[in-house]
């Protein structure tokens, strides 16, 4: 289970901001499906994805 929740870390690392709902809708499904290593990827995804920084764009102008 510990790799999930590494695994959701990652995944929630590439995915960005997003992460934390598709995270709770992994866990969602995983719960009620019965399933041991959905739950915890889903977690890790939720508490990872508040970890990563928005990336903010700064416009240049040129004159």
């Amino acid at each position: 289970m510990g790799i999930s929740v590494i695994g959701g870390g990652l995944v929630a690392a590439v995915i960005g901001k997003p992460a934390f709902i598709i995270g709770a809708g992994l866990t969602v499904i995983g719960y009620y499906k019965d399933n041991r290593w959905l739950p915890p990827l889903g977690l890790g995804m939720m508490a990872s994805s508040t970890l990563i920084p928005e990336r903010r764009r700064y416009r240049c102008f040129r004159f």
